[in-house]
């Protein structure tokens, strides 16, 4: 069996749920859960503005608080929750979070970010 295949068996066991998304002064906030079976790795957190514009942040763990880095090294494990808080403007089309997996990631619209 192929590495490939190998690894699109794994990630047939894979999901990722993006949820609680805020937008208040300036700042994004929300929480990524890990909802399928195997671990993930996070690599990259996409906001897409209504102006076509994007915006790719990494997060990794430091210390116990998710922050922004350049290449993510955060990992979550099965049922495992991570809180996200990032500099961001206003008018979000919609963000992103996707994992190792390309199968697993998960988006939220505008409709769906609430406001402070």
């Amino acid at each position: 069996v192929s590495e490939r295949a190998e690894e699109d068996i794994a990630c047939s066991y894979a999901s990722l749920l993006l949820s609680e998304v805020e937008y208040c002064n300036g700042r994004v906030s929300g929480q990524i859960e890990n909802t399928g079976d195997i671990s993930l790795l996070i690599k990259k957190l996409l906001i897409v503005y209504s102006n076509g514009s994007t915006q790719e942040t990494g997060l990794c763990l430091i210390g116990s608080e998710i922050k922004t880095c350049t290449t993510s090294n955060l990992t979550l494990a099965p049922r495992d929750l991570a809180v996200f808080n990032v500099s961001a403007s206003q008018n979000i089309l919609k963000i992103r979070v996707t994992s190792n997996c390309s199968s697993a990631y998960s988006d939220i619209s505008s409709e769906d970010i609430t406001s402070c």
